[in-house]
């Protein structure tokens, strides 16, 4: 770890000129003096020209946007930013870096490149458009909306279309997807969204991306696959970094499921004569089933045993025989662009398959998930940091990580290992400017049922109910399993006098929407609510955290990672799974105090933070609320918010 000196090409004095009181930044409306966002700014700026790798943790309403897009876009050198979530993507591209080049009076051209999925694909629209299957009727209405932007968008890009809900089932058919692309042989590659945006990024000094796209285009790379989005970089400042390592094992991991073999046949039919689509399905989709029944009592995740591989391997010869045998009997009878495309997606369906079932290797770990319906299987890398390494930072001259949360007990060591950085990189700490100590209370349980034990839940609930009712809804009730929520919401909802949501009663987006327009709701959720959301104002002023958010021992992917770290002597819980959990539990936190005008009260119900050597090193990490123990005193603060 280094210390950075701040002799650069862009000095203090003057990012002081530019974010300071009488900078042009000051004659906005929302400004606020920030000292630290100024010296942040200082040390992005040395990072950017040339000199390494910095990971900086900026607590919340430091400013850290604005504070490394004044550097990268006076850098006068392509930087791309790739950030966790479409919501801080769309932030930069709309709002952030326009002000940025505003206030630096400087021309910059800048690009936001989101996930394939986003843009409308010519050549799958143009097919669906001359015959239009929907799965739900009621869809229609809006495939009309649809149809007039089209004809008119020069994106392609969904969000453009804001009528339209965030899932939706004939986008699906609609949209770019990697597995059925045709690359430079489909008919309207030169009008393709995709390739339009590729040319453009070209030109572009900032690529505003996210994590997905860009861990996926070094995935790309490493296969020397030429499907890249992103054009050539060497300067790259990852925001909400946390996540990072998550995305990576998505990408550079292989997963096939069900459903997508389901498309694939779905798509060969539609090109066959109606009354022999019947027949035809019926042969292949029963070895599809056959292939699927080899794994027996498949629950929410679990890793593939050596029995079920070996039944697996003679069904998938079988299944893939089938599909090959399917197709063959297609060409010269449909379109030859899309007898290739079709070709292209069984070859990937087959190899992914190959790899998953009859690959021999210690590096991945292989398993099988349901997800409703469906049923995916796939090959996740344990050590993904070597990848990131050896793919991405070895390669860049200046690399920046950045989030909210990336120390734990004032250490970069374990995210800096996860990533695959080694110990040569600069670092930094920037406290919150929020108050938290007048702003909120952190209540803890002093005497509380274990959290694996019977009595937990009854308890936690009871608990819930009470707090629920201190501060008059405005809550967030966070679960660390899908188990844990439903049992809650199932008992609130009878039992409470305020609207009540739980996660997938509707789209992330509507969700939130209906919570902030409530006023007074409360929200029953689990993982993908932990973190980047952000609700500012009265609509949330209670965050309750049901445990300590250990990720399960028996999850294929955690028990692989711990089993390497004890066959190297090390300690997993220490190294691995305790910081985990301390940074997922300050992301939970988080959700709460979003402004200096927040207030409220966040509550965890795992006594062990208070019981447990660990459970005290993990309150250091945490935000500085004052510690309670009693309900009457968490009565009390909301009683004077009144």
């Amino acid at each position: 770890m280094k210390e950075v000196n701040s002799n650069f090409f862009l000095t203090e004095e003057f990012i002081e000129k530019v974010l300071g009181k009488n900078g042009p930044l000051s004659k906005m409306p929302f400004y606020e003096y920030r000292k630290e966002q100024i010296r942040l700014a200082s040390l992005f700026g040395e990072i950017l020209e040339g000199k390494g790798i910095m990971l900086a943790e900026a607590g919340t309403g430091t400013g850290k946007s604005l504070a490394y897009l004044i550097p990268a876009i006076a850098l006068k050198q392509r930087v791309v930013i790739a950030t966790r979530t479409k919501a801080l993507q769309d932030q930069l591209a709309d709002k952030d870096v326009p002000l940025a080049i505003e206030i630096l009076n400087q021309k910059a051209t800048y690009l936001k490149i989101k996930g394939k999925a986003n843009y409308l694909c010519l050549f799958y629209y143009d097919r669906f458009r001359r015959n239009p299957l929907f799965k739900d009727p009621s869809e229609t209405d809006l495939y009309s909306i649809v149809e007039k932007w089209a004809t008119t968008t020069k994106t392609g890009e969904k969000s453009e279309l804001k009528e339209l809900p965030e899932e939706i089932d004939f986008w699906n058919q609609i949209n770019i997807r990697q597995e059925r692309c045709l690359l430079s042989k489909c008919p309207f590659f030169e009008d393709c969204f995709l390739f339009r945006l590729k040319r453009n990024a070209e030109k572009a000094d900032i690529i505003i991306t996210n994590h997905h796209i860009l861990f996926a285009d070094c995935s790309l790379k490493a296969k020397n696959v030429s499907a890249s989005v992103l054009p050539s970089f060497n300067n790259l400042i990852i925001d909400e970094a946390h996540d990072a390592e998550d995305s990576a094992t998505t990408f550079f991991g292989v997963s096939v499921s069900k459903r997508m073999i389901e498309e694939w046949i779905y798509d060969c039919l539609r090109e066959i004569q109606p009354e022999k689509r019947h027949k035809r399905k019926s042969a292949i989709t029963e070895e599809v089933e056959r292939f699927f029944t080899s794994f027996a009592d498949i629950p929410e995740r679990r890793k593939l045993n050596i029995e079920e591989i070996s039944l697996a391997k003679n069904n998938l010869n079988s299944m893939i025989s089938s599909l090959s045998n399917f197709h063959a009997s297609l060409e010269k009878k449909i379109p030859e662009d899309i007898f290739i495309g079709l070709n292209e997606r069984l070859k990937n369906i087959s190899e992914s398959l190959s790899f998953i079932i009859e690959e021999e290797t210690r590096d991945y770990v292989k398993s099988i998930e349901k997800r409703n319906s469906n049923v995916v299987l796939s090959a996740s890398p344990i050590n993904v940091g070597n990848l990131i390494r050896e793919t991405l930072v070895s390669k860049m001259k200046s690399l920046i990580l950045t989030s909210a949360t990336l120390s734990v007990n004032d250490s970069f060591d374990y995210i800096s290992k996860r990533l695959g950085i080694n110990a040569d990189f600069h670092s930094i700490r920037i406290e919150s400017p929020f108050d938290f100590r007048s702003q909120g209370l952190f209540f803890i349980p002093d005497s509380f049922p274990d959290p694996n034990s019977e009595e937990f839940l009854p308890n936690a609930i009871a608990t819930i109910k009470n707090l629920i009712d201190f501060s008059n809804g405005r809550a967030f009730v966070l679960c660390t399993s899908i188990k844990n929520m439903k049992a809650i919401y199932e008992i609130l909802k009878n039992d409470t006098r305020f609207p009540i949501f739980i996660q997938g009663d509707m789209p992330k987006g509507a969700l939130l929407k209906e919570f902030r327009e409530k006023g007074n709701a409360i929200l029953v959720a689990t993982s993908s609510f932990w973190q980047g959301i952000d609700v500012q104002g009265e609509a949330l002023s209670l965050v309750v955290l049901d445990k300590i958010p250990f990720a399960s021992p028996s999850e294929p992917l955690v028990e692989a990672r711990i089993q390497e770290l004890k066959e190297k002597g090390e300690d997993p819980f220490n190294l691995y799974q305790l910081p985990m959990a301390a940074m997922i539990l300050k992301q939970g936190m988080g959700r709460l105090i979003r402004s200096k005008t927040d207030k409220g009260v966040v509550a965890c119900l795992d006594s062990r933070l208070i019981t447990k050597g660990y459970g005290k090193r993990m309150l250091k990490s945490l935000p500085p609320f004052p510690v309670t123990h009693s309900l009457d005193l968490v009565k009390s603060f909301f009683s004077r918010l009144k």
